[in-house]
């Protein structure tokens, strides 16, 4: 977020009151400040907005609506002003006045200068921009007088540094500039977005086409930053960034077949809405609770009879005794390791699977989530046991095995996978997907559903929820997915069946390699230490106990590594709290901050912390992230020490710490938590800087911060 006052913007004076400026008034704004938003005053008194939208709408008879419409502060706020940019996604500036209504400022919700500065200190990009720039006949560079100028410079120096050859131009050039084999590059968003409404205003006569691929040529330097992040991060043939995407992907090129079973397709199919809307209907007329079983009747038992079918006459479902074992064994599943009941069977976390031979020409592994699991099936109804049942029945000698959870199946393939450790050529996978991943052969949901004609009442609550008729139906889908690479083996051919060189966890530590160290450890050598500890911080803002911490946790070790969360639900933005915190331990030479991205604490190994949900399966997240740790990212980078923040009425991370310090003695890390001290505020003082923030008591919660963060919020306020 940004500060900008008075003097910045971008301001017109109106002598009486109006509802439409003419463009060509509008033009001089742009041209002397580059800016998304015109401010409309009246004897200094808001009177409205002019943004890069309402150019876009109203623009064709030469006159733009002015938009009286719009989220304003009576005051600085800087509290208030991320919660609005965080609950409205779509408001970009925040205009400020006072209690008499003048303009004072605004925050901007572009700060790419902190954007740009976190990520030379993290990362040094290589080459790829020139690559990015070759379609293009020539890189026009935007100068900046003073509206962006570290943006401005930022760039220039990057693009020096990688010998890229430019032109300076000013941004009255851009509109004409743009229609050659040209790109644009801008210090910042607003610069960009104040070209587009100049643009806009030249081309206002043309197609919408055209309009489109002309602004497509202008970029940010932060555009370009993030591009070619995710180039330097993307694997070949996968999704950028997508673990279950990359590991599937590395499977497959060492010879292991992958199918993929996905939900949704868009556009969604006539038949697809349809169906939904009915279960939807049929949900909200017979309404079904998933914390106890599903045996009560409506009036005349209609909807019971033909959801259980034949089932429904069995003692067992009269008296809803088999319904209350499968529904409370499903509860308990992830968190028990075993489960013995005549209905529900499960062992070392995974559903037993029904007709199971005690060997196989090779293995079916399926993943996914609770329909796979057969949330109200009995062990011989699943998806698997069908499949399983139907390929003994053809003379197909595999075993198939159920590695579904409940919750987050795409999230959890890798550690699913570990549990199998290594694979045999021979072996065939099925992901249960809310999605197609495109290097993966699969089959849609509905189509197999249409195939059947299956009717709205085999479900309840939702598309994934359904009866034992559907796992059928998808137990026969799955199996024309993958019958082209079935093997009718014989006996021999079963003994002769060995383990294949394909380690699951090798695939993950790669995956690591190149989404995490290549990127924020480039060339770091931990032989160079003794002893690397590691902390992991929000700095939300970034307070004095937290220096504190650091301070004491870095004479301790000769290298102190700080991840800071990245995908936090924070008061701050990621480059905020970063610069906080690299602002604030810059003065101690053995500290390095780096962000924890999507493997320290992220929302896919740690959803609680951001949904504050004691869900079933958060003992078995903290676990599994405390290992993950320990596995991937402490080994790569030396770490024997652990530094961890007490934290007695926080229950989510009082049990992700109690996993720690179980966990990580075990691999060899050192589990310590930081002493406190009552002059840095004492225990969770996070929660009471935000209160006082929030209630604009400054005075208390500048108290308990550090002078660089006190400057930095000064600044805002």
């Amino acid at each position: 977020m940004l500060k900008r006052n008075l003097e910045e913007l971008s301001i017109y004076k109106l002598d009486e009151d109006i509802e439409t400026l003419p463009l060509n008034n509008l033009k001089y704004l742009y041209l002397e400040r580059p800016s998304e938003i015109i401010y409309v005053v009246r004897d200094d008194r808001l009177q409205g907005i002019i943004c890069m939208g309402d150019v876009g709408r109203y623009s064709r008879n030469g006159e733009v609506k002015i938009n009286k419409d719009y989220t304003v502060l009576t005051g600085h706020n800087i509290v208030k002003a991320h919660q609005i940019f965080q609950r409205k996604k779509n408001v970009h500036k925040i205009p400020v006045i006072g209690d008499d209504g003048k303009l004072l400022g605004d925050y901007s919700r572009w700060d790419d200068s902190l954007y740009i500065n976190r990520i030379e200190r993290e990362y040094f990009q290589d080459d790829i921009i020139k690559d990015m720039l070759k379609p293009y006949g020539t890189i026009y560079v935007m100068i900046s007088e003073g509206t962006n100028l570290n943006g401005f410079e930022g760039l220039k120096r990057y693009l020096d540094y990688h010998s890229v050859t430019y032109t300076l131009i000013t941004i009255g050039q851009v509109t004409d500039k743009v229609f050659d084999d040209a790109v644009c590059l801008f210090g910042s968003e607003d610069e960009r977005r104040a070209a587009r409404c100049l643009l806009d205003i030249k081309i206002m006569q043309q197609e919408d086409a055209m309009s489109h691929q002309l602004r497509l040529k202008l970029k940010t330097f932060r555009e370009l930053l993030c591009e070619i992040d995710g180039i330097r991060t993307q694997s070949q043939n996968t999704e950028a960034g997508n673990k279950s995407a990359y590991i599937i992907h590395q499977l497959m090129a060492k010879g292991i077949k992958c199918f993929c079973l996905f939900d949704e397709e868009y556009p969604q199919s006539e038949y697809w809405a349809d169906l939904k809307a009915k279960i939807a209907d049929n949900t909200k007329k017979h309404p079904l609770s998933l914390k106890g079983p599903w045996y009560a009747k409506d009036k005349d038992g209609e909807l019971y009879d033909i959801f259980y079918g034949d089932l429904s006459m069995q003692q067992d479902y009269m008296t809803g005794k088999a319904q209350e074992e499968i529904c409370r064994s499903s509860n308990a599943y992830e968190r028990e390791q075993n489960i013995t009941g005549k209905y529900f069977n499960a062992k070392n976390g995974r559903r037993i699977t029904s007709f199971q031979p005690n060997e196989g020409i090779g293995t079916i592994y399926l993943f996914g989530r609770c329909s796979l699991v057969g949330f109200w099936a009995e062990d011989q109804y699943t998806i698997s046991s069908y499949l399983q049942k139907k390929l003994l029945e053809r003379g197909y000698r595999y075993r198939v095995e159920n590695f579904a959870g409940m919750a987050r199946p795409d999230a959890e393939i890798d550690s699913k996978l570990l549990e199998i450790g290594k694979c045999k050529e021979t072996d065939i996978m099925i992901f249960f997907m809310d999605r197609k991943i495109e290097c993966l052969k699969g089959n849609l949901l509905e189509t197999i559903f249409e195939k059947n004609d299956v009717l709205p009442q085999y479900f309840f609550n939702s598309y994934s929820h359904y009866n034992n008729r559907v796992n059928c139906y998808v137990a026969e889908g799955l199996l024309e997915m993958i019958r082209e690479c079935l093997i009718a083996g014989t006996d021999e051919e079963v003994q002769n069946q060995k383990e294949s060189e394909i380690g699951i966890q090798d695939v993950i530590k790669q995956y690591v390699k190149q989404k995490y160290f290549d990127k924020y450890f480039p060339g770091f050598d931990k032989d160079k230490y003794k002893r690397v500890g590691a902390a992991v911080m929000q700095a939300d803002p970034f307070s004095l106990q937290e220096r504190f911490s650091l301070e004491w946790a870095s004479k301790k070790v000769d290298l102190l590594i700080v991840f800071i969360i990245e995908g936090a639900n924070s008061l701050f933005t990621l480059e905020e709290r970063y610069e906080m915190l690299y602002a604030g331990t810059k003065d101690m030479k053995n500290v390095m901050v780096v962000s924890g991205g999507d493997f320290i604490m992220s929302k896919t190994n740690y959803p609680e912390y951001y949904t504050q949900h004691k869900s079933q399966v958060i003992e078995l997240n903290a676990e599994y992230d405390s290992n993950f740790f320990a596995e991937y990212i402490a080994g790569h980078l030396g770490i024997s020490d652990r530094f961890i923040e007490s934290e007695p009425e926080d229950e989510i991370i009082k049990i992700y710490n109690e996993k720690m310090k179980c966990i990580l003695p075990e691999k060899g890390i050192r589990c310590i938590e930081f002493p406190e001290t009552e002059a840095a505020g004492g225990k969770n003082n996070i929660s009471a800087i935000q209160k006082y923030l929030k209630a604009e008591d400054y005075e208390h919660a500048f108290a308990m911060l550090p002078d660089i963060t006190q400057e930095y919020l000064k600044g805002f306020l």
